[in-house]
């Protein structure tokens, strides 16, 4: 059996993960079968309680009456508990008639509310069972898949049918759970007990989670439905042209030669593109532009290879690409490869929704951890498979090809990705040909270092390529000079290229995916440039001033300062009959009232001052602050925060090349730290804006600021083009 290593991610992460999962699958659910038993026991007792008291009392209640009318002063001996005491038969009457509607009461809700907790606790034992099940069946799948290749495509088969219906069960379970739980504690607060300011508080608490776990449940079994319609999962999206057997002949009956001698299946369509490197897929494909969709097996070739690879160093990689479609790999390409995409996605959609409710997240570990239980094994197989491949497209091939083709492709790549990179950067208009622009790069300066993209990795869309020099040790090669000087050869010989002698016309080939490309580069400009008009287009030209909202303090000083004066009025005729000793007490009481409502009230008209002026003026271009010596310019703000508390704390991070303004010094709310380079406001509010529509006040006008300094540098000689 291979060896494995767990790779990537430190231990102390890989432990904190699984205590996260254990937590949230199994101690979570646990947690609310315990609480399901409390509250049944609970109930019980108040069931014991109230319904014996419900039943004894019309009884007893009847003997006290025919007691009362015989002689309303006869003594009756009432009994709680240890305690006993003698009342009239009258008032005994009246006591049992107030208790026996609560008793009954009391039993009907404690009848109501007792297949609550039973509910509880089914509920976390099915959310448990599901975890629990999940768990040992991926720890299972993931060392059975460790075996052989065959035995990852039936546990993860598997693993991928039961997982819905686990994560179901988790999902409804701690839904249901919670929410028997919250109602059941809902009807003990709001019926057994006299509610106060706080415990209304509570009830409202308790109602809002109650509806948020009915609506977790609800959004996460919808979402279960939707995610896992895994049988025809979403197309993967490429650029690129089907490439028909008439515009390529040459090309068709190379990889029909090529897959005969590799015992191959053929591909059912082959699209050449612009970017990427070589792949096979039995995935569906959605191509652009067209939207068009290929289905069945399909070989992508990205066309500036085929310019600079000779026939040998194309046969060698469009062989190992075949070689995924030969023998045992067939049905790993066929059957997992896709399968496993689309749950990688269906994950992440699932990710996504668990901010809907909070009901979904233990589900959503479980699903993360039953895929992870596969990963190293994936990239095992993975692994093996690509060296498999290399070692039978050299039997076609040769092993040299293979590796000379390699190093080649390492040194094409960095020459690609950057003439694309200027070419989207700035899509000329009019006829291009990219290709011939890479092969005129190289000419110029050179191919890259080849030991700096020795370690890089084939361009796949799922990844599982070894590194180029652990390939070429795999074909018993070494990465000697002679094979690096081969495969760094000029990028055109004096031969024609394979793309020139396998394409009916591949100059125009070339031209028509150069146009492309730099039409969907100019595609992506038009709708950058509108998102950034947009931005800009989003503030107002005029001054927006935004007043501290001080109306309510100013009014409790104002009445507090008014009534301490009142208090310092009120003692002055207080003065005349009182010894001296108690006048001085007087006077000082009464100076220390007239202080405070001086103090109260100064303070009230100096927030009746401020007021007048903004706390801020937003203009397109600048931020005024009061008592800040100069306006900040949106573009020297790096970032901003927006806190409420008992007050407002609006704080602005400066620019380190950015001129910092003076503010006040001490006792202002407006301040500079020069150090740390912030800006801090502080107030009692916005006049008729709320700290959350500040933050986006603020973050509209720097998005603004931002978007009009794009558009100038970038756009400024540049007309917007007119759809067509």
């Amino acid at each position: 059996m291979a060896e494995f290593r767990a790779t990537g991610g430190s231990a102390l992460r890989r432990g904190w993960s699984k205590i996260d999962v254990y937590v949230w699958i199994l101690l979570l659910p646990a947690l609310l079968v315990s609480i399901g038993l409390w509250e049944r026991s609970r109930n019980a007792a108040t069931l014991q309680l109230y319904g014996g008291a419900a039943e004894m009392l019309p009884g007893t209640l009847d003997e006290l009456r025919k007691i009362a009318a015989r002689s309303p002063m006869a003594m009756v001996e009432q009994v709680n508990g240890d305690a006993r005491r003698s009342v009239p038969a009258s008032m005994a009457v009246a006591e049992a008639e107030q208790v026996l509607p609560v008793a009954q009461r009391g039993a009907f809700l404690a009848r109501l509310r007792a297949p609550l907790a039973i509910v509880a606790m089914i509920g976390g034992s099915l959310a448990l069972l599901g975890g629990a099940a999940g768990l040992l069946i991926a720890a299972q799948a993931g060392r059975t898949a460790r075996q052989s290749r065959n035995q990852l495509i039936a546990s993860f088969s598997r693993v991928r049918h039961m997982l819905p219906f686990l994560l179901g069960a988790v999902v409804t379970g701690l839904a249901f759970s919670i929410l028997a739980i919250v109602g059941f504690e809902m009807i003990g607060m709001w019926f057994w007990s006299r509610i106060s300011g706080g415990e209304i508080k509570l009830v409202v608490i308790a109602a809002v989670l109650a509806c948020l776990a009915a609506y977790g449940a609800f959004s996460a079994l919808r979402g279960l439905r939707d995610i896992f319609k895994l049988n025809s999962p979403d197309p993967m999206d490429e650029a690129g042209h089907v490439v028909r057997e008439a515009d390529a002949p040459g090309l068709w009956q190379f990889v029909r030669d090529l897959a005969t001698r590799q015992q191959a299946l053929v591909p059912d369509a082959i699209v050449v593109g612009m970017d990427g490197g070589f792949y096979v897929t039995e995935h569906a494909m959605k191509l652009s532009p067209g939207d068009r969709i290929l289905d069945g097996r399909t070989l992508y070739i990205p066309a500036p290879y085929l310019e600079m690879l000779d026939e040998e160093e194309l046969a060698g990689v469009i062989g190992h690409e075949l070689a995924h479609f030969a023998g045992d790999d067939t049905a790993y390409s066929r059957h997992f490869t896709p399968i496993y995409m689309g749950l990688e996605r269906a994950l992440e959609v699932m990710g996504e929704a668990t901010t809907k409710g909070f009901a979904m997240y233990p589900a959503f570990r479980l699903g993360q951890h039953a895929i992870e239980q596969f990963d190293h094994a994936v990239k095992h197989w993975g692994r093996l498979r690509e060296f498999e491949a290399d070692r039978l497209s050299s039997l076609a091939s040769g092993p040299r090809a293979i590796a000379q083709s390699l190093v080649r492709t390492s040194v094409i790549a960095p020459v690609v990705t950057v003439t694309l990179e200027k070419a989207f950067a700035e899509p000329a208009h009019g006829e291009r040909d990219l290709i011939a622009e890479m092969v005129g790069m190289v000419r110029e300066h050179g191919w890259p270092d080849v030991s700096e993209h020795l370690e890089d990795h084939a361009a796949h869309p799922t990844d599982t390529h070894p590194s180029t020099p652990q390939r070429i040790e795999a074909l018993n090669l070494r990465l000697q000079d002679g094979l690096v000087a081969a495969a760094t050869r000029p990028p055109i010989g004096d031969d024609p290229s394979p793309g020139a002698r396998l394409f009916a016309d591949w100059l125009a080939t070339r031209r028509t995916l150069s146009g492309d490309f730099c039409a969907a580069a100019q595609s992506a400009h038009d709708a950058h440039r509108a998102s950034l008009e947009s931005a800009a287009a989003a503030v107002p030209q005029e001054e927006v001033p935004l007043y501290e909202n001080s109306g309510p303090l100013i009014w409790t000083l104002g009445v507090i300062g008014t009534l301490f004066g009142l208090g310092a009025v009120a003692m002055l005729p207080l003065f005349a009959g009182e010894r001296p000793g108690d006048v001085s007490a007087l006077i000082i009481t009464a100076c220390i009232f007239a202080l405070i409502a001086a103090a109260m009230i100064g303070a009230a008209w100096l927030l009746i001052r401020s007021r007048r002026t903004p706390v801020f003026l937003f203009t397109p271009d600048r931020l005024v602050v009061k008592r800040l010596s100069a306006p900040l310019s949106w573009l020297d703000i790096d970032a901003f925060h927006v806190a409420a508390g008992y007050r407002l704390e609006t704080k602005f991070l400066v620019a380190e090349d950015a001129a910092l303004p003076v503010a006040p010094g001490f006792g202002s709310r407006t301040r500079v730290k020069r150090k740390r380079r912030t800006v801090t406001v502080f107030c009692y509010g916005m006049r008729k804006l709320r700290p959350n529509a500040l933050s986006e006040m603020i973050d509209r006008y720097l998005s603004a600021a931002y978007a009009r300094r794009t558009l100038e540098e970038r756009y400024a000689a540049t007309p917007a083009q007119a759809p067509s």
